[in-house]
């Protein structure tokens, strides 16, 4: 029997459809990340994906959008994982709804975190829980995976595709002075809002049974190092590779300009999702939707 799983990530993502006057009108990525201060989950996602706007030019529609959306609908499975829930939020002017955005949101940065509450049955998962390592060094070339909704595609209408690419821009240079890097990738609308991953495989030693024994024994003091090797079988202590992950941003459209489209995406870094509760910006919709008829 296999003991192969559902990947964490897989469940992190979430598709999000942008909806005005019950229709719908666009279709984008977010996911949720648990603030430790506040004890709060918040959905993070873009600025335009909630508003249709340009975070640096609010005042004008993005190109093709009748309006900003009203409402914003997901997907989640139950905790047993065998049922779809939808939810949504409402983005109505009669709402008040709040969100949190980055200080520096005038010159571009494309970030949003709107706190979200789930009802009791569903699965959350969070970046708190998808047991990432943060010590990858990222430098042009390397692997990427960009975990969204390609035109809002989703396998069996819940999880979400992993796109590749890799770093096309030196990481430690910061374009216009902001917090982002490009990436070499077959990006599609829907996928805005995709958390993005460095991806690095690792040896690592699986302790079992009577190793791991002595070796928490070892940790809590009771036993010498000298015990706790002997008490080691090393003929069981077998490497294996594994997939490790990090998660380093979030995807936000392409790079162009003009009628120039060199298939580039943009990718702000995961220090500026930080940022957002670090140093919080609690901000109403600069031009909420009216409800249809009013």
């Amino acid at each position: 029997m296999s003991n192969k799983t559902i990947s964490p990530i897989s469940l992190f993502s979430i598709r999000l459809e942008m909806i005005r006057g019950g229709e719908d009108i666009g279709v984008g990525t977010g996911f949720i990340y648990f603030d430790i201060e506040s004890d709060s989950h918040y959905l993070i996602t873009n600025y335009h994906v909630l508003t249709a706007r340009s975070p640096s030019r609010p005042s004008f529609l993005l190109p093709g959008y009748p309006d900003s959306p009203d409402e914003i609908r997901w997907n989640v499975l139950n905790k047993n994982m065998d049922s779809v829930i939808s939810g949504s939020i409402n983005l109505l002017e009669s709402s008040g709804i709040e969100w949190l955005e980055h200080s520096k949101r005038k010159e571009g940065v494309d970030i949003v975190a709107i706190k979200i509450h789930f009802p009791s049955d569903v699965t959350i998962v969070s970046q708190d829980k998808l047991g990432l390592i943060d010590d990858i060094e990222l430098e042009v070339g390397s692997d990427l995976f960009i975990v969204g909704y390609p035109h809002g595609i989703a396998v069996e209408d819940i999880f979400p595709l992993w796109k590749k690419g890799t770093i096309a821009s030196e990481p430690l240079i910061r374009p216009k002075g902001l917090s982002r890097f490009y990436i070499d990738a077959t990006t599609t609308p829907g996928m805005s809002g995709s958390p993005v991953f460095a991806v690095e495989n690792r040896q690592l030693v699986d302790l079992q049974g009577q190793e791991t024994n002595a070796f928490k024994g070892f940790q809590q003091g009771k036993v010498s190092a000298l015990d706790a090797i002997n008490n080691i079988d090393i003929s069981k202590l077998q490497p294996t590779n594994k997939k490790h992950f990090q998660l380093v941003g979030i995807y936000s459209g392409r790079l162009v300009d003009g009628k120039k489209d060199p298939s580039i995406g943009i990718v702000w870094t995961k220090q500026l999702i930080e940022e957002l509760f670090s140093n919080q910006i609690p901000t109403m919709h600069p031009y909420p939707p009216h409800k249809l008829g009013d």
